[in-house]
């Protein structure tokens, strides 16, 4: 069951739908049991058992009602990639030599991130190794050098 609810989660807010669709048809079908016995005459275990599968299908609903809210209301962030596209070398030494203002530099995925939201890795591969400071003349030959 948790693998279905990581594959809901991966699919964001179509899985939230589709999560909310069957915990709604869980606890519809548990208080569909539930009223069934009550309109046939049937011994004291057949309703017992009903009832019993009832409660299951509301105790497993319920909870998958509230996960699937969560996921139809968690906020959606874009991916690192699109917020820092990768640029051409031209382009990425053009925005070298043209800064302005200090910048980190991914040589691997060829971003350019302003120093001041760096956090020492590359938010785009997390490496930490092709992620470079470039403050000063120095470090633009070292940049470029490694591309």
């Amino acid at each position: 069951m948790t693998d279905w609810w990581q594959q809901l989660e991966g699919q964001g807010r179509a899985g939230g739908w589709l999560g909310l669709l069957a915990s709604l048809t869980m606890i519809g079908g548990a208080l569909a049991i539930g009223i069934y016995p009550m309109y046939v005459e049937w011994g004291r275990w057949e309703s017992a058992g009903f009832q019993f599968i009832a409660g299951l299908l509301f105790v497993m609903g319920l909870p998958a009602l509230f996960y699937s809210a969560r996921l139809l209301t968690a906020p959606v962030y874009p991916s690192a990639s699109s917020v820092f596209p990768s640029l051409s070398t031209e382009e990425l030494t053009a925005v070298i030599h043209d800064r302005t203002d200090d910048i980190c530099v991914c040589t691997r995925c060829r971003i350019v991130v302003p120093a001041l939201y760096s956090t020492g890795s590359c938010p785009v591969c997390s490496s930490s190794i092709d992620y470079q400071d470039v403050r000063d003349d120095e470090d633009v030959k070292l940049v470029l050098a490694a591309l």
